[in-house]
């Protein structure tokens, strides 16, 4: 085939594949990361770490299209890097295979893995991610196929990978474990014809340095003060706390050889699924071949594999459950990139077996993209975009909301706050304190658990005593739990949050008011219809959409027991609990619910549900042993709260209550010190400070 046939080819790949995603991307706000991503591009923020600079940098190009909204098209920043990846595969297996056929299919392949393929359709980094994955080893090989055959290309495309593997290191810093890789495979091929000098050395890793000057965006930008500016990262130790993600604490779970193994079955699983099984076995004759034609080229992938594997599984060492699994499948797609070079040697053994039928292994990618479609077909999908916007048009003029630091609660709203303008007129306190919020300070996020907690409260609470202005939240929100102590506040649910009234609160109205019939749509922009919310396509669907939809019937629960319905409560909260029936705090949340309206036996089961989805969750140990008190089951109480302590010795609400149930066991002692310490951790603490007060009027605090 003719080169410009050929690069026709390759044109055409990226251009079929670009042309699914556009049929499938996400019309608005998803679900993750994407709303604080758009509104980053759009404003020129900061993300979370580490900062994502070229991705922002390269997203605030695709604002400036003349089509749709800029949602749609900060998403189309990601099917368009998705593409390039699959176009840079297709030249990367040319090169090995020498095979147009091959090349196409196996990009092709790849590009409808599962996981990949959600990825390409949402805003989010590792569309690009892959593409520098791909293109670093690609420009790699390029330069060892020339030396193999001793040609002398010179180290200029050395130099043009130094400096592209620095630039990927500024989009995701996941690109770090191939840096040694590369350059230990690198120095093998040198090590018996050494002509490295030292001017070479200089230069490769001067130009690599020049690719992660993009990192100074981030200094830059959060000198202006952008609207979103996480970490704050204009001086020296913020930005290096940004970058390398130390916000973030390395998990402090056991390691066990029993854990390491379900975890290497649970990625086996999801390896599996991505490639289908149908085609996954191509793999071991890919490997086979490979080792009978280039053993450099499988030793590279094999340990390339190996290192993205295990370093990811050390890394984030997760839990076998559905919420870390979810969160952490996206730091393996580089190894399925991977996975795809065996992939493809495994098709051209294929292609050798059927010879001049070999045409048909154009038809191979339709398994994948058939498999995989209805999974990643977001194309109608606004779910997490529409709940956003029924969040905002719940509040009235002026308020001040209060949100938990959960992702799919706060960032649609900083799209929608930030980019499109809306709901000027709120002030939004997030618990991240990095997203809408500067009232914690700049250095909130490198604080210790108990040092946030008390800053929170501090500013929380006075902002409750201070500001007239009509206050919100939603569930799990810290000043939910901040005011279950304070008799002089009370919440009432009001369509998807919680309305704080109560003194100094200029409501007339207890009764929750019927907001449900102006919101939008669960699943398209049109106006509500409750029957969606029993649309079996919800509990189809991936693990952080079925939470947001489980909001719903939970909310909804909450306004029929308010207004004398409990029935029909009862009935949402178990429709609830089966659409996130793998979502811990969504149990945890029913079994509050539960108590409150007196259904303690449903509610003892959630608790006991939610210690069988996360055994080091506290919360739920808590839960129980408040339930157990108020049946005067005291040593059950008191097991539950010891319990929740061990788990989190920081953990105010169990010490709290252990100094009660000490109390009615007449170890005024032991109460006393129990109260003591919680008001020294946290001296905003109502609850401890009115136990104190009231039982130990000698104690003097301040």
């Amino acid at each position: 085939m003719k080169t410009s046939q050929f690069h026709l080819l390759g044109l055409f790949t990226g251009t079929a594949v670009l042309a699914v995603y556009l049929a499938t991307i996400c019309p608005g706000v998803w679900v993750g990361d994407c709303g604080e991503q758009m509104a980053a591009c759009y404003t020129m923020g900061i993300c979370h770490p580490p900062g994502y600079p070229l991705f922002t940098i390269l997203g605030k190009f695709f604002t400036f299209l003349p089509f749709s909204s800029l949602a749609f098209r900060v998403n189309l920043n990601s099917a368009f890097f998705g593409a390039c990846a699959a176009t840079g595969l297709f030249y990367l297996v040319r090169l090995f295979t020498s095979s147009n056929i091959v090349s196409l299919s196996c990009s092709m392949v790849f590009a409808f893995t599962e996981t990949f393929w959600a990825q390409c359709v949402m805003t989010e980094v590792y569309a690009m991610n892959s593409f520098f994955v791909i293109i670093t080893i690609y420009l790699f090989f390029y330069w060892y196929r020339a030396y193999k055959e001793q040609r002398k290309p010179g180290w200029r495309i050395l130099h043009l990978f130094s400096f592209v593997y620095g630039l990927s290191l500024t989009n995701h810093n996941t690109m770090g474990p191939m840096g040694p890789i590369f350059l230990i495979f690198f120095l093998y091929l040198k090590w018996k014809n050494w002509d490295i000098r030292l001017q070479h050395v200089i230069t490769v890793f001067g130009l690599a340095l020049l690719g992660c000057l993009v990192y100074a965006y981030l200094p830059i930008r959060s000198l202006t003060n952008p609207a979103i500016n996480w970490g704050n990262p204009s001086n020296f130790n913020n930005f290096i706390h940004t970058i390398l993600r130390q916000q973030y604490d390395f998990p402090s779970k056991t390691r066990t050889v029993g854990l390491l193994l379900a975890q290497s079955g649970a990625y086996a699983m999801r390896f599996v699924r991505q490639f289908t099984p149908w085609l996954v076995w191509l793999i071991l004759p890919g490997i086979v071949c490979l080792f009978r034609k280039d053993r450099f080229l499988l030793a590279f992938t094999v340990v390339s594999w190996l290192v993205l594997v295990v370093t990811f599984i050390i890394l984030s060492n997760f839990k076998i459950n559905n919420f870390e699994l979810e969160q952490v499948e996206v730091f393996f797609i580089s190894s399925y990139a991977v996975a795809a070079i065996w992939i493809a040697f495994g098709l051209n053994w294929l292609s050798d077996r059927i010879k001049k039928a070999s045409y048909l292994l154009v038809l191979i990618p339709l398994i994948p993209l058939f498999v995989q479609y209805q999974k990643n077909d977001r194309s109608r999908d606004y779910i997490a975009h529409n709940y956003g916007l029924n969040v905002l048009s719940t509040v009235p003029q002026n308020s001040i909301l209060f949100l938990a630091g959960e992702d799919n609660e706060i960032f649609p709203l900083a799209y929608f706050i930030m980019v499109e303008k809306r709901r000027q007129d709120i002030t939004v306190m997030d618990d991240n304190g990095c997203v809408f919020t500067r009232e914690y300070g700049d250095d909130f996020k490198f604080l210790s658990e108990a040092s946030r907690n008390l800053r929170m409260n501090l500013i929380q609470y006075s902002l409750l005593q201070k500001h007239p202005e009509p206050s919100y939240c939603n569930m799990g929100s810290n000043v939910a739990n901040l005011i279950l102590g304070m008799p002089e506040y009370v919440t009432q649910p009001v369509g998807l949050l919680y309305r704080i009234a109560g003194k100094n609160r200029p409501e007339t109205s207890l009764s929750s008011p019927n907001i449900w019939p102006s919101y939008r749509s669960i699943f398209s922009n049109t106006s509500w219809n409750e029957k969606d919310l029993t649309d079996e396509r919800i509990i189809q669907g991936d693990f952080f959409s079925r939470g947001v939809a489980g909001r719903y019937h939970y909310y909804l629960g909450e306004y029929y027991c308010a207004t004398g319905d409990k029935k029909k409560g009862a009935e949402e909260f178990h429709e609830a609990g089966r659409i996130c029936y793998d979502i811990s705090w969504m149990h945890n949340a029913l079994g509050n619910a539960y108590n409150r309206q007196g259904f303690v036996d449903a509610a003892i089961s959630e608790f006991e549900r939610v210690t069988e989805l996360d055994p080091k969750r506290p919360e739920p140990f808590d839960n129980l042993g408040t339930i157990y008190l108020s049946q005067g089951k005291f040593d059950m109480a008191i097991k539950n709260y010891k319990q929740a302590v061990v788990l989190n010795p920081n953990y105010l609400a169990a010490h709290n209550n252990l100094g009660i149930v000490y109390l009615k066991l007449n170890d005024r002692e032991a109460a006393k010190r129990e109260w003591m310490w919680v008001v020294q951790k946290d001296p905003t603490c109502e609850a401890a400070r009115i136990n104190l007060k009231s039982n130990f009027p000698e104690v003097q605090l301040q």
